[in-house]
């Protein structure tokens, strides 16, 4: 199958995820970064599949236009590297004061 007969449209797995609630939240960052990103079945759910996502039994799946996949990547891992940092920030012992 050549480049030329994909649909940049067509939606694709960017990333799963073991708990729903960090797939939206991935999603959330995606589309303030103006990529359509979508979390299946995070709309509609009967009280079995709430009560899976509640105790961590179901995951959830990122899915974003084919045709964003790299800069949907690119803001994964420009969001993962800003993590890395806060918690290295937060580790960091506080200065000392002259008192």
């Amino acid at each position: 199958m050549s480049d030329e007969s994909l649909d940049p449209e067509e939606l694709v797995d960017l990333i799963s995820v073991s708990n729903p609630m960090i797939a939206q939240m991935i999603a959330a960052r995606l589309n303030a970064e103006g990529i359509l990103a979508t979390v299946p079945g995070s709309d509609l759910k009967d009280e079995f599949a709430a009560f899976g996502q509640l105790i961590g039994l179901v995951g959830g799946t990122v899915r974003v236009p084919l045709g964003r996949l790299d800069d949907a990547k690119r803001v994964l891992e420009q969001a993962k590297a800003a993590g890395e940092d806060l918690e290295e920030a937060l580790d960091a012992s506080p200065p000392e004061s002259d008192d």
